[in-house]
């Protein structure tokens, strides 16, 4: 238990005699190092381990002092890096253990700049094919203001209150940062949809079948990622969930097919319905039969028309392709015409038409007076007849010759006469 300083040895024998002097023995007393100064400087980012402490110190020893930052381990070095945020005592003591010092400031505190908190992200998908009208809005707390945002994992940032306006569809990694570029936080990831067109893959159409009617059809076969679609065949004015339009008229459709909540308009080609033009009966001109009981009447019907067209006299019972009808007898007739395939039937406004035949002659007697003498041709015949064309004609050889003589035959000899009469208009009776 001495203390240091300079001791003289020396021996003797007990009573005091005989006192021999050894050596000089000189005992040191260690030299408590002296803490001058403590520099540290903080993590320049959240849950980094770039901070550091420096300790200054004056010694008078050798070989020298050691330093510790948390009483525990020692090391040569003065100067502490790769230090995260918390709290360290500082220590100095001589090389072997002795003359530990304590920093009089301890405990020196690494401070770590404060994180944002992400506390909700809220987006919306562009609203319509071919748009960048997405959004994305990050709420976030804490930190130092103003913060930072990114939307591609901290390749760009934006002072812009976490607000993200006209994005494309697409992935998009969220990050919040202090406004001094520290503490980098990463939020979820993002997945803008953008909207999918539908695919018309046929529209098909049949045209109006008849003049007056209204029953063109248009149906359209149409499909969409996103599910149901609806239809329009007036180019987006009024809209249908069924492709199948009917009861159409004549005309020009323009088709439309979009997504059911109203977005991707698709157009396909326009599809023109037609209707059959009817023909129209401009005259219809007529001959009678010229003899009674003959087939020789004729009808010719004169049209205009813009298709191959067919007509009738029989009320469109049966149909030609010939408009003139002939070899016809007297009767009543009803005119009608139609394109060929049987549209648009068109009735002669002055029907019916009548062809009528003459009036055949009626012969009400016959009366004869016979030779009176011989070698005299003073016979004769007187025929009566009544009805018919007047003048009626006679004959009495079968028709060889004619008279209009009233019927009155003289000076004829004996013989076999036969008796005909005709029109004026030579109907032979």
């Amino acid at each position: 238990g001495l203390a240091g300083g300079t001791y003289n040895i020396s021996v003797r024998n007990i009573g005091g005699t005989c006192q021999v002097n050894g050596a000089i023995i000189i005992l040191d007393t260690p030299v408590a190092p002296i803490i001058d100064d403590v520099v540290f400087t903080s993590p320049t980012n959240c849950n980094s381990n770039n901070g550091q402490i420096s300790i200054a110190a004056t010694f008078a020893v050798t070989p020298g002092v050691e330093f510790s930052i948390n009483g525990v381990t020692w090391q040569a070095s003065n100067t502490f890096t790769g230090l995260s945020a918390g709290t360290y005592n500082v220590f100095v003591r001589n090389i072997g253990g002795t003359c530990q010092v304590t920093y009089a400031s301890n405990p020196v505190i690494l401070t770590a700049p404060n994180a944002a908190t992400i506390t909700n992200v809220a987006s919306t998908n562009p609203t319509n094919c071919n748009v960048t009208d997405g959004t994305i809005t990050i709420t976030a707390q804490g930190g130092i203001a103003p913060l930072q945002y990114s939307i591609n994992g901290g390749a760009t940032w934006q002072n812009n209150g976490g607000v993200y306006t006209n994005l494309a569809g697409g992935t998009y990694n969220i990050a919040v940062r202090n406004g001094n570029g520290s503490c980098q936080i990463t939020g979820q990831t993002v997945v803008l949809t953008d909207k999918v067109a539908p695919i018309i893959a046929n529209v098909a159409h049949t045209n109006i079948t008849n003049c007056g009617v209204t029953d063109g059809t248009i149906t359209i076969t149409a499909s969409s990622a996103q599910g149901a679609v609806e239809f329009s065949i007036n180019g987006g004015g009024t809209w249908s969930q069924t492709g199948t339009f009917i009861g159409l008229t004549a005309g020009t459709y323009n088709i439309r097919v979009r997504n059911i909540d109203g977005s991707c308009v698709v157009t396909d080609a326009p599809v023109i319905i037609t209707a059959p033009v009817a023909p129209v009966i401009d005259a219809v001109a007529s001959s009678n039969p010229v003899g009674c009981n003959t087939n020789d009447g004729q009808i010719s019907i004169g049209a205009t028309f813009s298709q191959p067209i067919e007509f009738s006299i029989d009320g469109g019972v049966n149909w030609s392709t010939n408009n003139t009808f002939t070899g016809l007898s007297a009767g009543t007739y009803n005119v009608f015409i139609r394109n060929v395939g049987g549209t648009c039937q068109v009735a002669y406004n002055m029907n019916p038409v009548i062809l009528t035949a003459p009036n055949a002659p009626s012969i009400t007697n016959v009366a004869s007076t016979d030779i009176t003498d011989c070698g005299l041709t003073d016979g004769t015949i007187t025929i009566t007849a009544q009805g018919g064309t007047a003048p009626l004609q006679y004959s009495i050889n079968g028709g060889t010759t004619w008279q209009q003589n009233g019927g009155v035959y003289t000076g004829l000899a004996a013989g076999t006469y036969n008796i005909q009469a005709r029109n004026a208009m030579v109907l032979v009776w």
